[in-house]
């Protein structure tokens, strides 16, 4: 089931467009789809993950809830998992992890030094999200023939925590991915203060 998202846009002049977006518009529900599109879809997976890109926006704070447009319960992340031998972004046939600890000041995560290192994180677990390739799907990034995309595939993950009150609090936020042997590559923590209601 694709997540439920308020506010698209899709056209000209939009930012990346992740799989979700185009099955919200339509694009996937008949059989003349997009060779750009089937492609994404299709794409296949790897396992030779080393490292993960990450990128955040200076805003990029989400609403998963129409009937409170001021609330903040979730947030958008922009993700690359380097394949080994490609030596850029691709598709992960293992687990992605995204965990949100309470970061409090002083007791803010240790930073990875190698790919696969563990971080280790002081703080209280928040929230954590963990998604299979299946449920990775949506959030693949639609790759438009007419541009070039030096950083190969790459996911925008749009993460919710539902009801949970975050407001103005100070939070890390972990990226992993599990390989299927069961390795974690792990990225250094992000560090954010979530702000309060109507400031989205």
């Amino acid at each position: 089931m694709y997540p439920r998202i308020f506010d698209v846009r899709i056209g000209a002049g939009c930012g990346p467009v992740a799989l979700w977006m185009v099955a919200l518009a339509g694009l996937l529900s008949g059989c003349d789809v997009p060779p750009h599109v089937q492609r994404t879809r299709d794409a296949p997976l790897f396992d030779d993950i080393i490292r993960i890109r990450a990128f955040i926006r200076p805003t990029p704070w989400l609403n998963f809830d129409p009937s409170d447009p001021k609330k903040i319960d979730g947030m958008a992340v922009n993700m690359y998992l380097e394949s080994a031998r490609l030596q850029k972004g691709v598709f992960g046939a293992g687990t992605i992890k995204v965990t949100m600890y309470e970061d409090t000041v002083g007791e803010k995560a240790a930073t990875t030094t190698a790919p696969g290192a563990s971080t280790r994180v002081t703080g209280k677990k928040l929230f954590e999200w963990n998604l299979s390739p299946e449920q990775a799907m949506p959030y693949r990034v639609v790759q438009r023939p007419e541009r070039t995309y030096v950083m190969g595939d790459g996911y925008q993950l749009r993460l919710s925590w539902g009801d949970l009150d975050l407001s103005n609090r100070q939070v890390c936020v972990v990226l992993e991915y599990i390989r299927t042997d069961g390795r974690p590559v792990v990225r250094s923590p992000f560090h954010l203060r979530i702000p309060t209601p109507g400031q989205l």
